[in-house]
């Protein structure tokens, strides 16, 4: 994998997928081959058994696609205005996604769930994109890896995706 690129891991390390430029390569570690390249990809997240991937188009694009890995299909496409950065739960049915808005340099996370494929939360002033962001399992917990531009320090964030 390139420098400044970034890669996901299945649990079971089958499954592997590469951030390669603007594109996302997912790769059967097994049999050693490519299973789908997704282009105009700005970011992914991989689900832990390797069954679902989200990816971001890239920036200014505002769609996400969630794929299903064993059917190679597209299972849902969301148009999510100023979309920048996903992150799956950890069993694929919660998606949080960051977005920035470029005229006000506000940055969000808003958090979906996709069995209803309908919002959970939004979280102003969050973001991870550079940084890091996991679901619990369940998806009902949110931790963000925090930082504060005034203190110049980094820290977490957790938020209970259950209460409103």
């Amino acid at each position: 994998i390139p420098n400044g690129s970034f890669a996901a891991l299945s649990n079971d390390g089958s499954t592997l997928v590469a951030q390669l430029g603007n594109s996302a390569q997912v790769w059967n570690l097994k049999t050693k081959t490519l299973i789908k390249t997704i282009y105009n990809a700005n970011g992914h997240s991989l689900s832990q058994d390797g069954s679902k991937l989200a990816v971001v188009g890239k920036w200014g694009s505002s769609s996400v696609q969630v794929w299903n890995l064993k059917t190679k299909t597209q299972v849902l496409i969301k148009r999510i205005k100023n979309a920048v950065w996903p992150a799956l739960s950890q069993d694929g049915s919660t998606l949080a996604v960051e977005l920035y808005d470029e005229s006000s340099r506000k940055r969000s996370v808003q958090v979906w769930n996709l069995k209803t494929n309908k919002p959970i939360k939004t979280i102003p002033n969050a973001c991870f994109g550079n940084y890091y962001a996991v679901l619990s399992h369940d998806g009902s917990t949110l931790a963000v890896e925090w930082y504060s531009k005034n203190k110049k320090t980094y820290s977490v964030k957790v938020f209970n995706l259950k209460t409103k």
